[in-house]
C-alpha cells in the first residue's frame, strides 16, 4: 500500500513539474516571438522567463528557487549597449521565486532594502 502511494505521489509531482516547464517554456517562446523584438527605440527590457536573464551570487545561471540574484541581464534585442542591472551586496539582492506570477518565474523584493542598481547611457 505505501508502494502504490509513493508511486502516485511521484507521478502527481512529475505532472505538477511538467506543468511548470510547460508554462515557462510557453511564455518563453511568446517573449521570443512578441512585436518587443522589432521596437527600435526600446531602451531597455527585463524579463523573468528566459534561462539567461539571471546571474545568481554564485556567479551561475542555473538558478533554483529562492536563489539571489546578483545580476539581471537586459534582454533588449535592439540596443548594443545593454543596461544590465546590478547588485553587489548579498543582504540586498532580491531572490528568484519559481511559480510566482501566473506560475512564472518572478524576482521578490523583501520591500526593505532589496534593489538592482543601474546606469543608462
Amino acid at each position: 500500500m505505501i508502494l502504490v502511494i509513493g508511486i502516485l505521489v511521484s507521478g502527481v509531482l512529475g505532472v505538477s513539474n511538467f506543468i511548470e516547464k510547460m508554462r515557462v517554456k510557453t511564455a518563453r517562446s511568446l517573449t521570443e516571438s512578441s512585436e518587443i523584438n522589432g521596437i527600435s527605440s526600446l531602451v531597455l527590457w527585463y524579463e523573468t522567463t528566459s534561462e539567461s536573464s539571471f546571474l545568481n551570487s554564485s556567479s551561475s545561471k542555473s538558478l533554483d528557487d529562492g536563489d539571489l540574484i546578483s545580476t539581471l541581464y537586459d534582454s533588449s534585442p535592439q540596443v548594443r549597449n545593454k543596461t544590465n542591472a546590478t547588485q553587489s551586496t548579498q543582504s540586498k539582492m532580491p531572490k528568484y521565486k519559481k511559480g510566482v506570477i501566473n506560475g512564472l518565474p518572478a524576482i521578490y523584493f523583501d520591500g526593505t532594502d532589496d534593489y538592482l542598481s543601474f546606469k543608462i547611457s
